[in-house]
């Protein structure tokens, strides 16, 4: 079977949409500056360890600096490395005394704090896009709109009327992040034991019509009653 017009595979779009115009790439978390994990600084770490020269007491060299990751260097396992940073009690005896050596210790935390200066340096995408609609095209972000809903007020039994004053706080739960969540009523409401008793709708159809139908429909009803029509 021949291959259908490639007009036809087209991706429909309207050209309109806010998020059709969206570039992927301008988006803060779509690259970052620094990507290193941990686990690819102490592999830098260990790699050059091993062009630095070692020099002895008497100034002569002796070797580099990998046995500072251990005896046997290249052959150290650096997810477990990663996982001794996160959980250290989940490690054997003998890594554990591999990776608990106090000038390694001081390695693995210089490492650990490097991640704050990374994690600024990452935000520079941010920092630039907020300066260019910020300073350069002057937009200011909008007020935060408050959450609105609605409240069913039920009295308890026995209770004729209630006032609900203005301002009054209501739980609503918490968020997803754990926080308490509070409405506050924007006027007084007077609950009572009022209930609908029943629900009516009304229609109103309107038609529009110009002098030429007001014309026609004056023949039809003339025709319809036998009555003879001008011309």
């Amino acid at each position: 079977m021949a291959d259908p017009s490639p007009f036809l595979r087209l991706p429909n779009r309207d050209g309109t949409s806010q998020s059709g115009r969206s570039l992927t790439a301008l988006r803060p978390s779509y690259v970052r500056v620094d990507e290193r994990s941990l686990k690819d600084l102490a592999a830098f770490a260990r790699a050059y360890a091993a062009e630095l020269k070692y020099f002895d007491s008497q100034n002569n060299e002796a070797s580099n600096w990998s046995s500072f990751f251990g005896p046997d260097p290249d052959r150290m396992d650096l997810n477990e490395l990663v996982a001794f940073t996160e959980a250290p009690e989940t490690l054997n005896s003998t890594e554990y005394d591999l990776y608990r050596r106090p000038h390694f210790c001081l390695l693995l935390t210089f490492l650990k704090l490097l991640r704050h200066a990374q994690a600024d340096l990452n935000s520079f995408t941010r920092r630039h896009l907020e300066f260019y609609y910020q300073e350069v095209l002057r937009l200011t972000p909008k007020k935060g709109l408050p959450d609105r809903v609605h409240v069913v007020v039920e009295l308890v039994e026995g209770q004729r009327q209630f006032l609900l004053p203005s301002g009054t706080l209501l739980h609503a739960g918490s968020d997803s992040q754990g926080s308490d969540l509070f409405y506050s009523t924007d006027r007084d409401l007077l609950a009572s034991q009022a209930q609908v008793a029943s629900l009516k709708t009304l229609f109103l159809a309107k038609k529009v019509i110009d002098v030429r139908e007001v014309h026609r429909e004056g023949i039809e009803r003339r025709n319809r009653l036998g009555r003879p029509s001008w011309p």
